[in-house]
């Protein structure tokens, strides 16, 4: 009886626990990119770009959130003149055409530079993608400054939204 009472408690703080569905891979990169970390929250995508150096060091990073073979959603920054460092978030309806990407507003989405962890942390709420399925893939690419060859990390494998 009691051992039936402790496996019930546990289970229903399974349940209530924030993100314990949520499915997360790690891939290795190529070139400027080391790493890549996703995690698919029921509220948010969460990803990790490891390798490449801080803003305006890195020239451009691109992360992008895809399923099937057609849409995708591209969260973007790059260094521009002037030394800025600018950020956006995009809907491809079509991957095979970029010019198709479509500018989304979005108070939730960051991407950031983590100076002591020396990575890039995406956050996009789910509410952001409302034309992705539950379960996605992740893939990134990008390049530092004086890089001849850039670097690409993924695409993870298809992870569940938690």
């Amino acid at each position: 009886m009691r051992r039936a009472c402790v496996v019930g408690a546990v289970a229903g703080l399974l349940v209530l626990a924030p993100g314990a569905g949520a499915e997360s891979a790690t891939v290795n990169g190529s070139g400027d990119l080391t790493k890549l970390t996703a995690s698919n929250a029921t509220k948010a995508l969460t990803v990790k770009v490891f390798g490449l150096k801080p803003p305006c060091a890195a020239q451009h990073l691109k992360i992008t959130v895809l399923w099937g073979t057609k849409s995708a959603y591209l969260a973007e920054a790059g260094c521009f003149p002037g030394a800025t460092w600018d950020t956006g978030l995009f809907y491809l309806p079509t991957r095979a055409t970029p010019e198709s990407a479509r500018a989304v507003s979005c108070a939730g989405f960051r991407l950031r530079y983590d100076a002591a962890g020396k990575f890039y942390r995406l956050v996009l709420p789910r509410s952001c993608m409302g034309k992705a399925p539950d379960r996605i893939r992740v893939r990134s690419e990008g390049n530092n400054y004086g890089s001849m060859t850039g670097g690409t990390a993924g695409p993870t494998r298809l992870l569940r939204r938690g």
